[in-house]
């Protein structure tokens, strides 16, 4: 199996040394839906010159961010919340002052950027983020994800609200290190969890299931674990303390399960699956096997397309009426899809999917997108998929798909997301897919 080792590495403002991002640590806890994370970074300057230092890296686009630290010479700060262009404003002061200011910026794309300014040669910082997750059970299932890496993306970094020395500095050989634990509370301590991506240690205790890597990792994949009901879920109360509002120190949010509707008999359907050249190895395999998991799900009476893309657009299957004489061609289609179309035009793709016509079933139509998402423009694909009248479904392949891009189209258009890294099992995750879209 071809594993995808694409890393950005730590760099500075002026691009000559590149410090050594020690490891990352991430400590979470499950309770309930309740997803609440503490991730510390660590970050040591090796050279002999005072540096800035600049790291680009993701985290979860629906997350919320709880609190900022940063931790330098035995003393602990903690971060506030500022807009963006006063805190820019303070930040360049005390970086001309020769203090040693730090900046964590959230950009739309859901990225982060942390800038660290006059670390000194031997000095070592510690920055921490806090964050929680309202996680929702998906047909029996809750799939936790970590990104720790970013892979190469197609287009401008500036289109994403990235600034010249925040843009990330390629490198396949850089190792960073990383740890991760994940307790378990509640009702789910008994519940099944498997991870697709790495090895884990699991320890049972009072206070439930703990989960930790068992092997050294690096920062090279997402971290992906899948917590699998053993009974089913009707409903969740997440439970969260203030320690800043003693007037109401608890806060409880019962979630209830929303009732599947009824499948439609037929659908319209387009797919469109991306094979530009950053879907190259595991990603496009992926892709294949989810388009096999699709024409398995299809019905006689149901309409389908097959777009492919990547600098152009290919209709390998014009919209057409599913039948059994069509399983034959499609499968060989599919079977011949590679990632050899250059580079990712995504949004001129699926402006031209969009406009393909096709018979609508009970006046919908529906497009099925398979990619990894790695471009930088997502707003400009985010407005063309609002625009076009069709729900947007998005399976995101690949080590590390960029997550805030699949998420806001289908949620623009009144689709569903779902995720699919090399290990697990992409024909199930197109039957899933294929029963929302029933729906």
């Amino acid at each position: 199996m071809t594993i995808e080792r694409e890393t950005f590495q730590l760099t500075t403002s002026d691009g000559d040394d590149a410090p050594v991002l020690r490891g990352m640590q991430a400590d979470a806890t499950l309770d309930g839906l309740l997803y609440q994370m503490t991730l510390r970074q660590t970050y040591r300057n090796e050279t002999d010159r005072v540096l800035e230092v600049v790291y680009t890296f993701p985290l979860q686009p629906q997350a919320v961010l709880l609190g900022f630290a940063a931790e330098l010479g035995g003393r602990r700060l903690e971060g506030t919340i500022t807009p963006r262009a006063e805190a820019e404003a303070v930040y360049e002061r005390a970086l001309a002052d020769g203090d040693a200011p730090v900046l964590l910026e959230r950009l739309d794309s859901g990225l982060h950027t942390a800038n660290i300014g006059n670390l000194k040669p031997g000095e070592q910082i510690v920055l921490e983020v806090r964050q929680a997750q309202l996680l929702r059970w998906d047909q029996g299932r809750l799939r936790l994800s970590l990104p720790t890496t970013l892979a190469p993306r197609y287009g401008r970094p500036a289109d994403a609200g990235l600034q010249p020395q925040q843009e990330p500095v390629i490198s396949l050989d850089v190792e960073h290190a990383f740890g991760f634990s994940l307790r378990l509370r509640g009702g789910l301590a008994d519940t099944q969890v498997d991870c697709p991506t790495h090895a884990l240690r699991r320890v049972n205790d009072v206070d439930g299931l703990c989960l930790s890597l068992a092997a050294p990792a690096w920062l090279d994949r997402d971290l992906v674990l899948v917590v699998q009901a053993a009974r089913p879920q009707p409903s969740f109360v997440a439970v969260a303390h203030d320690a800043r509002a003693p007037a109401v120190p608890t806060v409880l949010m019962a979630s209830l399960q929303v009732p599947q509707a009824a499948e439609r008999e037929r659908i319209a359907l387009k797919l469109l699956v991306d094979c530009s050249g950053s879907m190259g190895g595991d990603s496009i395999d992926s892709a294949r096997r989810a388009l096999h998991g699709v024409t398995g799900t299809l019905r006689a009476g149901d309409h389908l397309s097959l777009s492919r893309f990547g600098s152009r657009v290919e209709h390998a299957m014009r919209p057409t009426q599913w039948g059994p004489q069509r399983a034959s061609q499609l499968a060989a289609l599919i079977d011949r899809t590679d990632a050899t179309m250059g580079g990712t035009e995504m949004e001129e793709a699926l402006r031209e999917v969009l406009d393909l016509p096709i018979s609508a079933v009970d006046g919908i139509c529906d497009v099925l997108l398979i990619t990894d998402g790695e471009i930088w423009a997502g707003d400009a694909l985010v407005q063309a998929a609002r625009g076009g009248g069709h729900r947007v479904f998005v399976i995101a392949v690949g080590s590390a798909p960029a997550q805030a891009v699949a998420v806001a189209i289908a949620d623009a258009t009144g689709g569903a997301c779902e995720f699919a890294t090399p290990g697990e099992a992409l024909e199930q995750a197109a039957r899933r897919m294929m029963q929302r879209i029933r729906q």
